[in-house]
């Protein structure tokens, strides 16, 4: 169960209903959150511990970087506010992650920006590409085929300091161990996005768009139906593509949203999976057994693949 916003801590009341509530039928459903930090305090950050969730805090690099573009209701930047909460929840113990968005306010210094992560040694780190259309700020980055190169430059480096970059590392487990990623996205069936005054949908980016949420839930198998048709499966233009299985067809929001429709490809995302496919085929080349000559992979060689990335990295 994910705590998403807005802002959840808002509603810090609401959440320790929700989650007093499940345990007490299920103490085994875990929970995750995505927040800014802002108003992460002490005592937030002890309850959110004990109750084991996973935070994950909004934050775009040094301060710098991020407050170019993350800015509250009087135009000052937020860093010092959001760090002081992530600080908050590594020391009461919490599981956390940073999420960083990838813009002009920070695409021409990864190195500042991989450095800075590492000093906060998160459990995880994700670096996001922009969503939405032109509009949204960070969607005026120079250049995707730059970033999708830069970022995997930086999985090498945090691998190497034990912090995972979400994007890049699920991707490679699945392209070298051989299974398929069908959907990227969990809204394509293994998601509810439920809402204020009783209303349903499978996700969050129309979380403002009435018509994209319902006060009953078996309207849903129909958005669900237009939201497959994101998977590479569906597309014939894919199926030549080296990270055709591994894919999962990127956001379908952001498909509705630039182009009104999912079953198309999105260039902006495209790059990032056949970098991430190549880089797993470099590893797979460079670690195969040497007596393999034909290049086939059995279940015992993918294993000793992927440890062996782990231990070198």
């Amino acid at each position: 169960m994910c705590f998403f916003g807005g802002e959840p801590l808002l509603n810090i009341n609401g959440i320790k209903f929700a989650i007093e509530y499940v345990h007490e039928f299920d103490k085994n459903i875990q929970f995750s959150m995505v927040i800014n930090g802002s108003l992460c305090t002490k005592e937030i950050a002890s309850f959110l511990a004990k109750n084991q969730v996973e935070v994950i805090v909004s934050m775009d690099g040094p301060e710098e970087f991020h407050n170019r573009a993350r800015i509250n209701i009087n135009q000052e930047g937020t860093y010092r506010q959001a760090i002081r909460g992530y600080k908050n929840l590594k020391e009461a113990g919490c599981k956390t992650g940073i999420s960083a968005v990838i813009g002009p306010h920070n695409e021409k210094h990864f190195d500042k920006l991989i450095e800075w992560v590492i000093e906060q040694k998160p459990n995880s780190f994700g670096l996001c590409l922009p969503h939405g259309d032109e509009n949204n700020f960070a969607m005026k980055i120079s250049s995707f085929d730059e970033t999708h190169k830069k970022m995997i430059e930086a999985f090498d480096i945090l691998h190497k300091n034990g912090i995972n970059l979400v994007q890049v590392k699920q991707k490679m487990d699945a392209f070298i161990k051989g299974y398929a990623i069908p959907y990227e996205c969990k809204a394509c069936g293994k998601r509810i996005v439920a809402c204020k005054n009783k209303k349903f949908g499978i996700c969050e980016g129309p979380i403002t768009k009435s018509e994209m949420f319902y006060d009953n839930i078996d309207k849903l198998p129909k958005c669900i139906h237009e939201y497959k048709k994101t998977s590479p499966f569906y597309n014939e233009a894919c199926c030549k593509c080296i990270a055709y299985r591994v894919c999962g067809g990127s956001c379908v929001y952001d498909k509705l949203t630039r182009f009104g429709r999912a079953d198309i490809q999105d260039k902006c995302r495209c790059g990032l999976n056949k970098r991430i496919a190549e880089k797993s085929m470099e590893y797979i080349i460079k670690y195969l057994p040497k007596s393999n000559e034909n290049y086939i992979l059995n279940t015992e060689d993918r294993k000793n693949i992927l440890s062996k990335i782990n231990s070198s990295l």
